[in-house]
């Protein structure tokens, strides 16, 4: 009965993730008018910059997650403005393969800088785990923001995984 719980609870947070991904395609599309595969692949480039700057530079999380929100945004805002606006009116299919494209570029760029290991960031959340009824969950106390520290739960960034955020798409077309 545990493990029944368990992967209906597991079950029902990869649908929410589904859900944030179609959810992601349908924003950017409704607003540009571009069907957008390279989504995930620019969050994962504001990943690996968050990573290099809290692991390699030492920046406190949340500066450095701010930072790597600014400077994805600002590289999405100018790929839209530079290449993306000229291929309205083009065929679908242009659109989609420019942006299949940029995505299999963004991650070749991320293998020859970051190469090919699965990294860890840390945390800034309590790395305790609440227990009950046979059945993991999340912290049960309120997370300590402030924390910054490299032992305890983990958020695996690896190059596959990625959840879209529709940055590089900030404004609306219009005709």
């Amino acid at each position: 009965m545990d493990t029944i719980l368990q992967l209906a609870l597991n079950g029902l947070a990869v649908g929410c993730i589904y859900g944030l991904v179609a959810l992601g395609f349908v924003l950017i599309y409704k607003a540009t008018e571009l069907v957008n595969f390279a989504q995930g692949d620019l969050l994962m480039l504001g990943a690996f910059t968050c990573y290099m700057l809290v692991v390699w530079y030492g920046m406190p999380y949340w500066p450095a997650f701010a930072l790597a929100v600014a400077a994805v945004a600002l590289f999405g805002a100018a790929l839209d403005a530079t290449v993306l606006r000229r291929v309205i009116g083009q065929p679908q299919f242009a659109v989609v393969m420019l942006t299949i494209g940029f995505g299999a570029i963004f991650r070749s760029f991320a293998s020859i800088v970051w190469g090919s290991e699965i990294y860890s960031l840390p945390t800034p959340f309590s790395a305790k785990t609440t227990r009950g009824g046979g059945v993991t969950g999340p912290p049960s106390k309120k997370p300590n923001p402030s924390r910054n520290s490299a032992s305890g739960t983990r958020a695996s960034l690896s190059k596959p995984a990625a959840i879209p955020t529709g940055l590089g798409k900030l404004r609306p077309h219009r005709r």
